[in-house]
């Protein structure tokens, strides 16, 4: 099977207590392989929204003829392969955003949580119906709306509930959830789901 594909990770500013790694050695990364898209930001867990929007924004515009864009959190293993079978049998496009939903999610007031939202980052009782952001399917077009539509909405941390919940709902995108059968349990025993989505640490990941 000959898939036509372009992989490229998501990198932010080197914080300056970062000890492991220089910005010397991603520069050589990225003119060896030519795949690191890296921001003006700091990396911090707090500012993964901008890191989301960023990935999005770029393969909007850079990859606007493709015909999806798959978004994979860098501890998930997927199945490639099983992934364009999947696609194969998609046949309206149009406001196509695909992954696992979450529904009547509940902001966490709970401060030692590492979820924590205040009130004034959040004031709702609930989050609308997202996408778990370890890995979802949507087109150029559904991307560059997203990302015109961001700049309209107060910053929120928590990157899957923004961009996938909060600028969908906005926008009047509906979340599709396929095959039906795929569930988050599937997901964390490892039980061959369609997708073939393991965890990183899981002792049978799909090839």
């Amino acid at each position: 099977m000959e898939i036509n594909a372009t992989r490229v990770f998501l990198l932010a500013q080197i914080p300056h207590k970062e000890k492991n790694i220089n910005q010397s050695a991603i520069n050589d990364e990225s003119k060896t392989f030519g795949d690191i898209l890296q921001g003006t930001f700091v990396e911090n867990y707090k500012n993964l929204t901008y890191k989301h929007l960023m990935g999005l924004k770029w393969a909007s515009t850079t990859c606007q003829d493709a015909s999806f864009i798959l978004k994979v959190d860098d501890d998930t293993v997927y199945s490639l392969e099983k992934t364009y079978a999947l696609l194969e049998l998609v046949n309206d496009t149009t406001d196509f955003i695909m992954g696992y939903i979450h529904y009547d999610a509940k902001p966490l007031r709970y401060k030692k949580s590492k979820w924590y939202v205040t009130r004034d980052e959040y004031p709702r009782r609930e989050y609308p119906p997202y996408l778990s952001g370890y890995y979802y399917i949507t087109t150029p077009r559904v991307a560059a709306a997203l990302c015109d539509e961001a700049i309209y909405h107060p910053y929120f941390w928590i990157d899957d509930i923004f961009v996938t919940g909060l600028l969908t709902e906005s926008l009047g995108i509906e979340l599709t959830r396929k095959p039906d059968t795929f569930s988050l349990d599937n997901y964390v025993n490892c039980n061959c789901c369609f997708v073939g989505i393991a965890p990183f640490h899981c002792p049978h990941p799909i090839p």
